[in-house]
């Protein structure tokens, strides 16, 4: 069952890793928006 959960583990992180950094690209895109705004 740890075998098992850990597998999973490890493809989600991966998956988490491509949205996060989708996520952190959009956050860095939206800071530059604020700050040319500013």
């Amino acid at each position: 069952m740890f075998n098992g959960m850990s597998y999973g583990a490890t493809a989600t992180s991966e998956v988490n890793e491509l949205r996060s950094e989708k996520e952190i690209s959009l956050h860095f895109q939206k800071t530059l928006l604020r700050e040319n705004h500013l």
